[in-house]
C-alpha cells in the first residue's frame, strides 16, 4: 500500500514545480515530499538562478543541502514509498543500492514530449564536437556512475515516448501532459487586455540568450545575446508598425532581473502564459512546449529561427515547424518576406494526440489519473 511519494530534484525547486506535482490533494492517504538536492549538486550554479522562498509548500519541500543528509533520508524509505525521479538521480549506483536494498518503488516519466530531431552520422559527430562537455559529462555518467533499470512505473502521453531501459514489469501510465493539466475541469482563461484596435502577438519566451538548464547541462548558450536581442527587437518592432500588440509570456525558471527587463523592452509577464494565448491572435516561438496551448486554443503559429542560432536549437525550431505546419522565419533576414500560414487542422490535431493528450474526452487531472493507478 503506497503511502508515501517522494519528488527528488537535482536543479533547485520552483514554484511551478510544486503546482505541476502536488499530488497529495488527490489522494488523502498518500503524503507528498519535494526534495530539492540543487544545494549539493549544483551548489555555484543554483547562486543566480530564481529564488523559490516566495513560494508557500506547506512543509512539503525539503531542501537538501549535502549527500550525507540525502543519503539519511534514503536510508528511511520503505516499500510503500515511490520516488518520482526529475531526472537521473535513481540511476547512481551509490543510491540504486539503498532503494533496491529498502524495495522503495520508482517512477519515471515523460509528460511533456517534443518532436524529435533526426542526424545522421556526420551531424551527429558536430553536435558531439560543439557540445563536448556535456556529452562527456554525459558518457561518464551512463557507463561510470549510473547503472540504468526497469523503473516500476512509467508515465507518458504515447507509447512513443517510453525509453529503451523500461521493461515488460514496470506499470506503464498513460495521461496528459503537464500543460493539458492546466486547461483539465478550468474555466475559460479571463485576462484583462485592451488592445485598442490592435491584434495581439505573445512571444513566449525560452532564454534562448541564457536559459538555466543550458548552464546545468554544460552546454552552450544558443546565441550571442547581443545579436539575440538585436534581431528579436527588430522582428517585434516589425510586427508593431503593422498593427500588433506584443507581450512576453515570461518562462517560469528565468530571472527576470531589471537588467533583464530592459533588454527586453517589451512588456513581460510572468505565471500567465496559458491566458495570454488564450488571448492572442498569434504565437511567437522558438521551440517551447507552451505551444501546447496554441495547438489547444487553435491559434496560429509562427516559429522563429535565426542563422545566427546554434544548430542544436535550429533542428529543433524546423522540427517543430515542420511537425505543426507553422510559419517559419530566419530572423537573421530583417526584410521579413514570409506569408502567415493558415492552421492545418490535421497537423494540429495529429500534434494534440501524439505529444498533448491521448485521450479525446477526459476531465481528470494528471495525478488523478496516476494515482488511481498506483
Amino acid at each position: 500500500m503506497i503511502n508515501k511519494i517522494i519528488l527528488i530534484s537535482s536543479v533547485r525547486v520552483l514554484g511551478n514545480d510544486f503546482n505541476r506535482f502536488n499530488i497529495q490533494k488527490f489522494s488523502n492517504n498518500i503524503d507528498f515530499e519535494l526534495w530539492d538536492l540543487s544545494f549539493f549538486t549544483h551548489k555555484k550554479k543554483i547562486l543566480n538562478s530564481k529564488s523559490n522562498k516566495d513560494f508557500k509548500t506547506n512543509n512539503i519541500l525539503k531542501q537538501i543541502t549535502n549527500e550525507k543528509k540525502f543519503l539519511d533520508y534514503l536510508q528511511k524509505l520503505d516499500e510503500n514509498t515511490i520516488i518520482i525521479d526529475l531526472f537521473e538521480i535513481i540511476f547512481n549506483r551509490k543510491y540504486q543500492k539503498i532503494i533496491f536494498k529498502n524495495k522503495v518503488k520508482t517512477m519515471k516519466f515523460n509528460l511533456g514530449p517534443i518532436p524529435s530531431v533526426q542526424r545522421n552520422t556526420i551531424q551527429k559527430l558536430y553536435e558531439f564536437m560543439n557540445n563536448y562537455n556535456y556529452y562527456v559529462k554525459n558518457i561518464l555518467k551512463k557507463y561510470l556512475l549510473n547503472k540504468y533499470f526497469a523503473p516500476n512505473y512509467y508515465v507518458c502521453v504515447s507509447k512513443f515516448d517510453i525509453p529503451s531501459y523500461v521493461n515488460s514489469e514496470t506499470i506503464i501510465i498513460k495521461t496528459h501532459s503537464f500543460d493539458y493539466d492546466k486547461i483539465v475541469n478550468k474555466q475559460k482563461p479571463k485576462i484583462n487586455f485592451k488592445s485598442q484596435g490592435k491584434k495581439l502577438a505573445i512571444y513566449l519566451d525560452e532564454g534562448v540568450y541564457g536559459h538555466p538548464d543550458i548552464s546545468y547541462n554544460n552546454l552552450k548558450n544558443y546565441c550571442d545575446e547581443k545579436i539575440f536581442f538585436t534581431e528579436i527587437h527588430n522582428f517585434f518592432n516589425y510586427l508593431s508598425n503593422n498593427n500588433y500588440e506584443i507581450l512576453i509570456a515570461g518562462h517560469p525558471k528565468i530571472n527576470y532581473s531589471k537588467k533583464l527587463k530592459k533588454l527586453f523592452k517589451y512588456k513581460i509577464i510572468e505565471y500567465s502564459t496559458n491566458d495570454l494565448i488564450y488571448k492572442s491572435d498569434i504565437v511567437l516561438t522558438h521551440m517551447s512546449t507552451s505551444i501546447n496551448f496554441a495547438v489547444i486554443y487553435k491559434k496560429k503559429i509562427i516559429h522563429l529561427d535565426s542563422s545566427s542560432y546554434n544548430k542544436r536549437l535550429r533542428d529543433h525550431i524546423i522540427s517543430f515547424s515542420n511537425c505543426i505546419g507553422s510559419t517559419l522565419i530566419n530572423l537573421k533576414d530583417s526584410k521579413y518576406k514570409y506569408i502567415l500560414n493558415e492552421i492545418n487542422l490535421k497537423k494540429y490535431n495529429d500534434y494534440l494526440q501524439r505529444y498533448i493528450t491521448p485521450f479525446k474526452d477526459n476531465n481528470k487531472k494528471l495525478w488523478q489519473i496516476v494515482v488511481e493507478k498506483i
